[in-house]
């Protein structure tokens, strides 16, 4: 509910891009409207989601359901766009580090890989509801750890990026399926 970091830091480069389409096509002021949406953007989801540590998963829907403080792999997804085009980036850089940081203490299980999502106090094997139709949150997918590598490698944090990377390739070469990633 509310806004979500998955879907707003795709928005946030996505205008960015228009930006840098419309500066292209030397059309300023198409170029400032867009610029001023991905910044109001920014502001609003930092005001929304930014609780210290990482982006929540969702800022909830006041007066209906409470912030979720999910700590999701893919907060900045639209992070790894923007440098993909060499575009603004979504959140400042100390809170980008803090948000990636999060979800490497968080969500990396060296026996697993990189969890889709956890939430605070939660174990390594979270209990899951008998009825629970479809559980992505305590899987990992090999797309979205290598997503995340690159992340890590284009914010700098080398040594997690690599250590990720490797993770996946050691995880399927030892399943003799180094070119074929299913997801579990």
């Amino acid at each position: 509910w509310g806004v979500a970091p998955y879907l707003a830091t795709q928005w946030i480069a996505a205008t960015s891009a228009a930006a840098r389409a419309a500066e292209l096509l030397d059309d300023a002021p198409a170029a400032t409207r867009w610029s001023e949406a991905a910044a109001r953007a920014r502001a609003a989801l930092r005001a929304a989601c930014w609780n210290g540590d990482y982006l929540r998963l969702s800022a909830g829907r006041p007066g209906k359901a409470p912030p979720d403080e999910g700590c999701l792999s893919d907060q900045l997804i639209g992070q790894w766009y923007a440098h993909q085009l060499d575009l603004p980036s979504v959140l400042p850089a100390p809170e980008s580090h803090a948000a990636l940081r999060a979800v490497w203490r968080r969500n990396f299980f060296p026996d697993q890989g990189l969890r889709n999502c956890t939430w605070p106090g939660q174990g390594a094997l979270p209990e899951v509801a008998a009825d629970c139709w479809v559980d992505q949150a305590n899987t990992v997918w090999s797309g979205v750890e290598l997503g995340f590598a690159c992340l890590l490698l284009y914010e700098g944090l080398t040594d997690e990026g690599l250590a990720l990377a490797r993770h996946v390739e050691a995880r399927y070469r030892r399943w003799g399926l180094p070119w074929n990633h299913q997801e579990f």
